[in-house]
């Protein structure tokens, strides 16, 4: 295969990527949204705790389609060895195509923080991260978005 083929490729894998991010930031939008207008986190009310679990598996969902799926794509496309997350973020926000590093890496701290349930003793501040550090999610996104479409 020519390597003109493979990075097309590439490009139709990075675009079926960031329709999947959209429609996950669409779902994570709707459930910040619905939790920002929930007065208090009652653990003993089903309903309330539903919401704020579908909110943390949005979140993760969303992260983790960034960084496993479009981050990796985008680095093949470009041609750029690095091999951590750390390399990655640091190399993106040196370059301004992301607007903060710090920002990446807390939301993947705390979607760490999620899918490995290191939190429960704190799970109200857990919550709170979550719906705070939804905008620079959604922002870092479009951020991608647009360069990527830029390419």
């Amino acid at each position: 295969m020519k390597i003109a083929e493979k990075r097309g490729q590439y490009r139709k894998q990075i675009n079926v990527h960031l329709a999947d991010i959209e429609k996950a930031v669409d779902a994570l939008t709707y459930s910040r949204d619905k939790c920002r207008t929930i007065d208090q986190l009652n653990e003993n009310d089903l309903e309330v705790m539903e919401s704020f679990e579908a909110l943390a598996a949005r979140f993760a969902r969303a992260s983790d389609l960034l960084t496993q799926k479009v981050l990796k794509s985008l680095f093949i496309i470009l041609q750029e060895e690095a091999p951590t997350l750390i390399d990655r973020v640091n190399f993106l926000a040196k370059l301004n195509i992301i607007p903060s590093a710090d920002t990446l890496l807390n939301i993947q701290e705390i979607r760490n923080q999620i899918a490995h349930e290191y939190v429960t003793d704190d799970i109200k501040s857990l919550y709170q991260d979550i719906i705070d550090y939804t905008p620079g999610l959604i922002e870092t996104i479009h951020h991608l978005k647009n360069f990527i479409q830029k390419l």
